[in-house]
Order: C-alpha cells, then sequence, then structure tokens
C-alpha cells in the first residue's frame, strides 16, 4: 500500500478538469502583474491536452473596462448629437469636440506624474470629463459666432478670447480646487476615489489650455477651408455662366447667318 497527497474534490467546468491557483497581489497594481503571469503562462510548455484560463479578479476587471469603454463612447456620441442640435453644425460640434481628446491627454500626464495607473474609478473620471471640457469651448465658439455677424471674423476670436478668459479660467480653477481634497486620498477608501479627482484635474487643464489655444485655431483653419470651397463654388458658377452666354452668342450668331 502507498500513501500520497491526492486532491479532496475533482473540479469539472464543460466536462473537463480544471485546477484553481490563486494569486495575491502586494506592492502592484492588478494589471501590470497579470500582464507578467499571462506572458509567462505563454511561454511555459503545457502537456498535451493541458491549457490555462484567466478569471477571477483579472477577469472581472478587463469586463469593466469594455463596459466603461462603451460607455465613453456612448457619452462622446451624445454629446456630440446635443453639439450638433445646439449649433446646427456638424463642423462646429467636430470643433468643440477636439477638446475631448487633449482633456484625455491631460488626465493621463497627471495620472502619470502623480504614480497613478488607469484604473475603473480614473476611467470614470474620463467619462465625466467628456461632459464637463465642452463647456468652455461652448462659450467660446458661441462667442465667436454671434460677434462674427458685426464684425470681421478674426476681431471676433480675439474679442472672444478676451471676454471669454476670465470665465474659463475661474470655472477651471474652481472646479480643479474642489477636486483637491478627493485627489489627497484621505479617510475611508480615499484612495479609491483619489484617480477619479487626479483624472478629472488634469483633463481640466489640459483642455483648458486647447481652448484657450487650440479651438481659436481650429475654428479659423476650418473656417478658411469653408470659404475657399465657397471661393471655388462661386469660380465654377461663373465659368459656367460664362461658357453658357458664349454658347447663347454664338448659337445667335449661326441663326443671324442663316437669315
Amino acid at each position: 500500500m502507498v500513501f500520497d497527497n491526492s486532491p479532496t474534490q475533482i473540479d469539472r467546468s464543460d466536462q473537463q478538469r480544471y485546477v484553481t491557483v490563486d494569486v495575491t497581489v502586494e506592492g502592484n497594481d492588478l494589471s501590470a502583474v497579470s500582464q507578467d503571469i499571462l506572458a509567462f503562462m505563454d511561454q511555459y510548455p503545457f502537456p498535451d491536452g493541458y491549457r490555462y484560463e484567466e478569471g477571477g479578479t483579472y477577469e472581472q476587471m478587463i469586463e469593466a473596462f469594455e463596459d466603461l469603454f462603451l460607455a465613453l463612447l456612448a457619452a462622446v456620441l451624445l454629446v456630440f448629437i446635443v453639439m450638433a442640435a445646439q449649433f446646427e453644425s456638424l463642423l462646429m460640434s467636430i470643433i468643440v469636440m477636439l477638446s475631448v481628446p487633449f482633456a484625455v491627454s491631460g488626465a493621463f500626464l497627471l495620472l502619470f506624474l502623480t504614480g497613478n495607473t488607469l484604473s475603473l474609478t480614473s476611467f470614470t473620471g474620463l467619462i465625466i470629463l467628456v461632459g464637463i471640457v465642452v463647456n468652455n469651448a461652448i462659450l467660446l465658439v458661441e462667442f465667436i459666432k454671434f460677434n462674427k455677424q458685426t464684425m470681421e471674423r478674426d476681431e471676433a476670436i480675439v474679442l472672444a478670447g478676451k471676454f471669454r478668459l476670465r470665465p474659463i479660467l475661474m470655472t477651471t480653477l474652481t472646479t480643479c480646487v474642489g477636486m483637491i481634497p478627493l485627489s489627497l486620498g484621505r479617510g475611508d477608501g480615499g484612495e479609491i476615489l483619489a484617480p477619479l479627482a487626479i483624472s478629472v484635474m488634469g483633463g481640466l487643464v489640459g483642455s483648458t489650455l486647447v481652448t484657450l489655444i487650440l479651438i481659436p485655431v481650429f475654428y479659423a483653419s476650418i473656417d478658411d477651408a469653408r470659404l475657399r470651397r465657397e471661393e471655388k463654388k462661386a469660380e465654377r458658377q461663373r465659368r459656367i455662366a460664362a461658357l453658357e452666354q458664349r454658347w447663347k452668342e454664338e448659337d445667335e450668331a449661326r441663326g443671324k447667318q442663316q437669315i
């Protein structure tokens, strides 16, 4: 008789036996450790008939990120629809929405500088940013569009930057100052919500710079392109009208010769 270790129970999934290996992560984030483990498992020479599947908290995290990514796309789409209905112009809506990518860049930069990673809470902050960062761009673009009816476009842009600078800076400053206590991660569960505040603060600062500098540039560039298209269209119509007039004169001349 031989005594040896044996499993206390046999687990099966889809009629196949499986063994669960639990890993506790300490001193590093779950995503980085999971990527290292998966890279090791990809190179491990499993015997025939054996394979591995990731699960547990890592699988839940991946599913949560997929859901949040869909929520982010839905937020961008809904904000764009509202902008298109408000401005009644797809180009103006695109100009306003250009502040969103730069806001995301600012959020990533501040997360990196503070030693945080992209987590579920920081991703939630990105979704919140989509609805916040467009406000300053709306104020600026609407002011330019309104004043362009009574003055030159470049003058309207300069005037919009002059009169909207203070409200935009005040809005960004007050929001960022209000986020500071949350970003410090104090109290029970504060370290979980801190990345959300940090991502919102970084996105607001990044979008403010874009709103004050790049949004007027984008507006002028798109407006110049629109004017060039209108000039080409008008020139084409003039050529067509001149050609039709010449054909008419030639027809009249031939009619006189026949008489």
